[in-house]
């Protein structure tokens, strides 16, 4: 186990603790020690800034408090953090008796300097349901990683991560993930490759999504820029949508259009009239959702495309087939509007706690591109990569980085595709036509 593995799952065994009440999906120690994870990063965040600024002059050495405008540091999308909210500040007061109401003020102060995360930041850790003792510990512990370390921003980040993304809880160790595996995220952000744009996430859960669109973009670019970027979300459970705000923030990344809705996109849309460049989502349907649903968010999704828009969407297995044997068609138009672009069967079992069989659907409105307006391209990547070792529980780099490739290939005019018997086979849309539309890859690789 590495450093970052160890704190991780040190302050992860720590939060579970900080929680009175049953907590068996883990949300409470999620939100609340997730905020707290925020807090030591933007208060380092600023102290760096203030310093680069060259503005710690001006500061009274006793108290942190600063004389310079709020406005500058607003202007700049970074965080202003009042000295009673600023970590040090915490840390130094955390023997005291009423540290979750010092916390509740500290959450409470930063809202108001920065209207931009209102009603984001966790509240109630003065709550009954908050051990005062174990927070403190927290505290404590979290403590003991030094800013001053090479890599706090990276740790920091990390951490939060893994709070979203852990699905164990001292409860019940049966609990579904919060959200979509980290390897299928990277492999639809991989096939997407979006670089410039509007990219819009319907259904954006924790941001992990939005997170990852965000890192590719900076290591395409060579800088943690993502500038000619916009991102929008849409997220219908409150926590959720406190989760990745919080989650956008720590990456710094822009989340002013990331809303919530309360409702599902498909029952409520926020944004109506946004037609994105890119749309990558992870739907919450299971294998026992009704067929009608799928076709819904794919509706859904295609109405919110633009002209020359691609989307990536993940969803069961099932949604392939519309129970062909009944001669169910649902996917007529899409296929003979020529949406479908490309269809990609995954392992079942990178969902391992739910009866999840995942694929993705790549659908396009971009003209002009080889295959575009004839052909589907199926890649069956159910058993892994052929040729290649697997365990068939998570996409390694390698195998992430073949598909991306494959599928780009196929889409260059001037690209290098071949099919390769039992793993991909681009197909022209008479003969999925023939086939009574049914999508599963493995009818034609």
């Amino acid at each position: 186990m590495n450093l970052q593995e160890l704190v991780q799952e040190t302050l992860w065994k720590a939060a579970s603790k900080i929680y009175k009440s049953p907590d068996n999906n883990g949300v409470g120690f999620r939100l609340y020690g997730g905020g707290l994870v925020l807090l030591k990063y933007m208060s380092h965040a600023f102290e760096r800034f203030i310093q680069a600024l060259k503005s710690s002059d001006s500061a009274h050495p006793d108290s942190g408090a600063e004389t310079v405008d709020v406005g500058q540091y607003l202007a700049k999308n970074l965080l202003y953090i009042p000295w009673e909210s600023r970590w040090e500040y915490v840390l130094k007061q955390v023997n005291q008796v009423g540290i979750g109401s010092l916390l509740d003020k500290a959450m409470q102060n930063i809202e108001q300097l920065n209207p931009s995360i209102r009603r984001i930041l966790p509240r109630e850790y003065a709550s009954p349901n908050i051990k005062e003792d174990q927070l403190a510990l927290f505290i404590k512990k979290l403590g003991a990683i030094p800013k001053e370390f090479d890599r706090i921003d990276e740790i920091l980040q990390g951490v939060y991560a893994y709070f979203m993304r852990n699905s164990l809880t001292s409860g019940d160790k049966r609990q579904k993930p919060l959200a979509t595996p980290v390897c299928i995220d990277k492999l639809l952000v991989a096939m997407m490759a979006p670089l410039r744009g509007s990219i819009f996430n319907p259904c954006c859960g924790v941001g992990s999504m939005l997170v990852d669109i965000h890192a590719f973009i900076s290591q395409q670019q060579g800088s943690t820029s993502s500038d000619g970027i916009v991102l929008y979300g849409q997220e219908s459970a409150f926590t959720n949508f406190q989760l990745c705000r919080m989650n956008l923030a720590i990456h710094g990344i822009n989340g002013s259009n990331v809303k919530c809705n309360n409702e599902s996109s498909l029952d409520r849309d926020i944004y109506p009239d946004l037609k994105a460049d890119y749309i990558l989502c992870a739907p919450s349907l299971t294998t026992t959702t009704n067929n009608s649903r799928h076709l819904l968010w794919l509706q859904y999704i295609i109405s919110h495309l633009a002209p020359k828009g691609i989307a990536g969407v993940v969803l069961s297995k099932d949604s392939l087939s519309m129970d062909v044997a009944k001669g169910d068609c649902a996917w007529k138009n899409p296929v003979e509007d020529k949406w479908v672009n490309c269809v990609v069967t995954l392992p079942d079992q990178l969902f391992p706690a739910e009866e999840r069989s995942p694929c993705l659907w790549i659908l396009t409105r971009e003209e002009g591109q080889k295959a575009w307006n004839e052909e589907i391209l199926f890649i069956d990547a159910s058993s892994g990569i052929p040729g290649k070792p697997s365990t068939l529980l998570r996409l390694s780099t390698a195998d992430i980085g073949e598909i991306a490739e494959i599928y780009h290939h196929w889409r260059d005019k001037n690209g290098d595709y071949k099919d390769v018997k039992g793993f991909c086979k681009s197909v022209d849309w008479k003969t999925v036509k023939k086939q009574h539309f049914d999508l599963r890859p493995e009818r034609y690789v």
